[in-house]
């Protein structure tokens, strides 16, 4: 089925502009980070697609952590 694979769903799957706003970020570099392999991305009729879950493990992964605050 095409909305489900693996446990996968459409539902997963967000925007350049959702992306965009949930990093804080323009679109020159939402672009620079899928052509740097920075973020994963799936392009289907000409339309840019981004795995949620995945956008959020980057986050984590970068996050930064401050001692003494």
């Amino acid at each position: 089925m095409l909305l489900q694979y693996n446990k996968i769903t459409i539902d997963r799957w967000v925007k350049s502009n959702i992306v965009m706003a949930k990093l804080g970020i323009s679109p020159g570099t939402l672009q620079n980070f899928r052509i740097n392999e920075t973020i994963p991305y799936s392009k289907l009729g000409g339309i840019i697609y981004y795995d949620e879950e995945e956008i959020n493990e980057i986050l984590l992964k970068n996050k930064n952590f401050f001692l003494n605050r």
